[in-house]
């Protein structure tokens, strides 16, 4: 087995953290080092925890996802930073773009399966990005019209 994987969860859905984080940590190699549910606390335990990765949902309450994730790589440039998105993803949207650029290394649905979730902490971690097949397609095709 690996090196665990230390995450912190944030998300203003207390059901989703609580269901998320009883199947991480049924993973061997994940564990839960902490929780926040608005976005001065997930910089807050970050800062105290230095997780390895952040799972951050990209709406928090007091301050969003991208930027409470500034503040966190600010703090320790370690951390790798994977998005939830509340919204389904349809289209390329300046959240997810903004995202990637701060130097988030995932994005996911809020949809996400648990396993799926365990998957893209796992890539991001061993130094991947993660980008649902339906967002990297969206973002393909945005190349396309460039001259």
């Amino acid at each position: 087995m690996g090196k665990i994987i230390r995450v912190v969860i944030a998300n203003s859905d207390h059901s989703f953290v609580d269901k998320l984080v009883t199947s991480l940590q049924s993973q061997l190699n994940i564990q839960v080092v902490g929780t926040a549910f608005d976005g001065p606390g997930a910089t807050e335990i970050c800062a105290d925890t230095l997780p390895d990765v952040a799972l951050l949902s990209l709406h928090l309450p007091g301050v969003d996802g991208i930027k409470a994730a500034k503040s966190i790589l600010d703090t320790n440039a370690q951390t790798e930073i994977l998005i939830v998105a509340s919204h389904q993803i349809n289209s390329v949207d300046e959240y997810a773009l903004q995202a990637l650029k701060m130097g988030a290394k995932g994005y996911l649905p809020l949809s996400a399966s648990p396993g799926v979730v365990a998957q893209a902490i796992q890539q991001v971690f061993e130094g991947g990005v993660y980008l649902p097949a339906e967002l990297a397609s969206l973002m393909l095709s945005e190349f396309d019209r460039l001259p």
